[in-house]
């Protein structure tokens, strides 16, 4: 975090502030609510609390330089963890993202050119259970990076490539079995990050738009070793996590009111990790290698100040994990799921920048798999919210 301001402060510092044009954007969202959970043990209603503040002073330099310090803040609470999106009880995170993009004039390629520089600087703080202090959470992180990114602007057109490297420190996190055991003590979760992104974008016509967005990253772990099929570590073999993911979204003018939108996606985990269960010594090869197919209809309707959107999702995931019975006896066959989620998002603009928001969703999470591992297999998850959204500039 230090490291990243300094970064921007003395980016700030080398030009003269009469030189400079300074546009100020400020959004911030509380929303409060409820979710239910019907697998609960207690079949109770649980309180959530989100919030999310982000401060981008961005400045102009002359000659086509921008600098844009993003600054972040943000958190959640809940009392009914439900899968490993949402593992925590509380969960709050400060981060830092300077971005220094600058015009070029290439005039070989045509105009539009930008290049830009950008570091990271984060750290979250995740509460496990009630129980445990904030600061002492198993999942707490903090990761610092760097990344650069070409960019190309004509018209409505946007193409970008970006590159970004990073290093995730897990302060509290170890591997439980292997300290207990009197093996090492294994910080499992430390690793190395790179992501490559390519993203595009444009008008196919007047009332239809397009997006289209790749991602693609390697996750190094420093020292996480591959599992062997005796249930032993081999020293020699250190984990390796391949994340895909890509997207491609459509959105139609229908009239002065309506639009629609659609969107399709694809993630794969690639891992060279495998599963090994002590307790009915059994070992599954590349366990937690997955993919999945996501189909995401939407529509919206804007009438003045007010707002509304609907949105659907369906995803197809298949897991390369055996399933299990609810007493964890393994049975043929991998793990298949199937999701299904609704929200609906009503918004009214309050003037000066205020706006007041009701959310509503439900999802329901469908699998093969009957034994929990940590997590709900299946499950079915309604949330409703209610809150205020901040924005100035």
């Amino acid at each position: 975090m230090v490291r990243a301001l300094i970064l921007a402060l003395l980016l700030a510092a080398a030009v003269p502030v009469r030189c400079m044009q300074l546009q100020t954007v400020f959004q911030g969202d509380l929303e409060g609510g409820v979710i239910s959970v019907p697998q609960d043990a207690n079949g109770s209603v649980q309180p959530t609390l989100l919030g999310e503040v982000n401060l981008a002073p961005a400045m102009r330099f002359p000659g086509g330089g921008v600098l844009d310090p993003l600054l972040f803040a943000n958190g959640t609470g809940q009392t009914r963890p439900v899968d490993e999106e949402t593992l925590y009880i509380r969960s709050y995170a400060l981060g830092m993202r300077p971005t220094y993009t600058h015009a070029l004039g290439w005039s070989l390629l045509g105009g539009g050119w930008s290049a830009g520089v950008r570091a990271l600087a984060t750290h979250q703080w995740n509460q496990d259970a009630l129980d445990v202090p904030l600061g002492q959470g198993t999942y707490d992180f903090e990761e610092f990076g760097a990344g650069a990114l070409l960019k190309k602007q004509e018209g409505p057109m946007e193409s970008q490539l970006s590159l970004d490297v990073s290093r995730r420190d897990y302060p509290n996190f170890h591997d439980a079995l292997s300290y207990l055991y009197g093996g090492k003590n294994y910080y499992i979760k430390d690793s190395y990050f790179w992501r490559l992104g390519i993203r595009h974008k444009d008008r196919m016509s007047d009332t239809t738009l397009l997006a289209f967005d790749l991602h693609a990253g390697e996750r190094d772990y420093t020292d996480s070793y591959v599992v062997q099929p005796d249930g032993t570590l081999d020293l020699g073999r250190l984990q390796r996590d391949l994340n895909v993911n890509a997207d491609l979204d459509l959105a139609w003018r229908l009239g002065a009111r309506w639009s629609a939108s659609l969107g399709l996606g694809y993630d794969l985990l690639s891992s060279n990790q495998n599963l090994y269960d002590q307790t009915a010594n059994v070992y599954t090869p590349l366990g937690d290698n997955y993919g999945d197919y996501r189909l995401d209809p939407g529509l919206n309707y804007l009438a003045g100040p007010g707002s509304a959107a609907a949105t659907y999702e369906l995803l197809l995931r298949n897991t390369m994990h055996y399933i299990q019975d609810p007493d964890g006896d393994y049975a043929q066959g991998l793990q298949a799921d199937t999701e299904h989620a609704l929200t609906l998002s009503l918004e009214r603009s309050l003037g000066r920048g205020l706006k007041l928001r009701l959310d509503l969703s439900a999802r329901e999470e469908l699998s093969n798999q009957e034994f929990n591992h940590g997590d709900l297999a299946a499950y079915s998850y309604y949330n409703g919210g209610l809150g205020l959204a901040y924005e100035w500039e």
